[in-house]
């Protein structure tokens, strides 16, 4: 997707470009997503799949570049909180290392 350079590598100007050129076909891309899911559960049905942990990571990235970006799809915003409070990854959303100075100086801590 080339978003982990964008939040994990890029700064300055060159993050700039990078991030207005990802999230401006954004929209796009999560309005498929949205439509995919529906009103199921999980992208597959009623179980957690591999693919669900997929599109979460990407999600949680996205939200660190603009954490309104999902603000219209709320489908998706409830699915996510879904995956957060799952055993196991709720538990490690608590205590893993959050992304800071995503743009300027990123780095996990």
């Amino acid at each position: 997707s080339g978003l982990n350079p964008i939040v994990n590598v890029f700064t300055g100007e060159v993050f700039e470009a990078k991030k207005a050129e990802y999230l401006g076909g954004f929209p796009k891309k999560a309005q498929a997503l949205a439509k995919r899911l529906g009103e199921k559960k999980f992208f597959c049905g009623d179980e957690v799949t591999y693919g669900d942990f997929s599109v979460y990571h990407v999600f949680d990235l996205v939200l660190l570049l603009d954490d309104k970006a999902l603000a219209d799809f709320p489908t998706i915003t409830a699915w996510m909180g879904r995956v957060a409070e799952l055993p196991g990854v709720k538990e490690y959303l608590q205590k893993r290392a959050r992304c800071v100075g995503v743009g300027t100086a990123p780095r996990m801590e």
